[in-house]
């Protein structure tokens, strides 16, 4: 990837992307390969920032007065003292999903 290609992979994982992609040339170009493992790297090296963690907790969640996001506070308390990989919710119409990944 270009300089500039790995600089918006950076600024995608901090702005919290779900997901990145490499661009046109880059994936079909000659190195593909190298290209997605430059990639991995460079998104490896931003989630083991310590900048980074700082950053993500710095976001403000700003919990309301509903039983959905006590238990979201809740689930993100227990997940940090056991040190979860992942928090699952269940919703039928998204919200709570959506309030989970504001946390």
């Amino acid at each position: 990837p270009t300089r500039a290609e790995a600089s918006d992979v950076s600024t995608a994982i901090y702005d919290g992307a779900d997901a990145i992609m490499l661009s046109a040339e880059s994936a079909a170009g000659m190195y593909p390969e190298e290209s997605v493992a430059m990639q991995q790297r460079i998104i490896n090296r931003v989630e083991s920032d310590s900048h980074y963690r700082t950053f993500l907790h710095s976001k403000d969640f700003f919990p309301h007065n509903t039983a959905t996001d006590a238990i979201i506070t809740a689930a993100r308390q227990i997940s940090t003292t056991i040190d979860a990989k992942s928090i699952v919710t269940f919703t039928l119409r998204g919200s709570t999903a959506l309030r989970a990944s504001k946390t």
